[in-house]
């Protein structure tokens, strides 16, 4: 999978919505859920990020009728596991240790992680 998906805050929501309820949505489905979470945007304005959430291929949608049903082109952990891993490439030159050294603010770790990072590379 090579999407690159920079989502905003709201073709987060969006997705978060499609991904918890596991199932096909029609735009006043969507619309209704942002609206209850408290999200003051306009039924055209969620058209406008669902269009570009699948020119992202983050969606895909189906026409049923005059009307489309949007669903999620994978799964959260998915696109939380390809985000990471275009992160990693594009801030720290795909260098996991690079990263770790950065996340850990150049400190050394403790014996306890250091067996914690061990035991997570042995399982894979």
């Amino acid at each position: 999978m090579s999407k690159t998906y920079n989502l905003s805050k709201q073709e987060y929501a969006i997705m978060k919505i499609l991904w918890d309820e596991n199932q096909k949505m029609s735009l006043a489905e969507i619309s209704s859920l942002l609206h209850s979470q408290g999200f003051r945007i306009s039924t055209g304005t969620i058209k406008t990020y669902l269009q570009r959430l699948i020119k992202k291929e983050a969606l895909s949608a189906n026409k049923v009728g005059h009307n489309l049903e949007y669903f999620p082109s994978s799964s959260e952990q998915e696109y939380a596991q390809e985000w990471t891993h275009q992160f990693i490439e594009k801030e720290f030159d795909n260098s996991l240790s690079n990263f770790l050294l950065a996340f850990t603010g150049n400190h050394r770790l403790s014996n306890e992680e250091k067996l914690a990072l061990k035991k997570l590379l042995d399982d894979e």
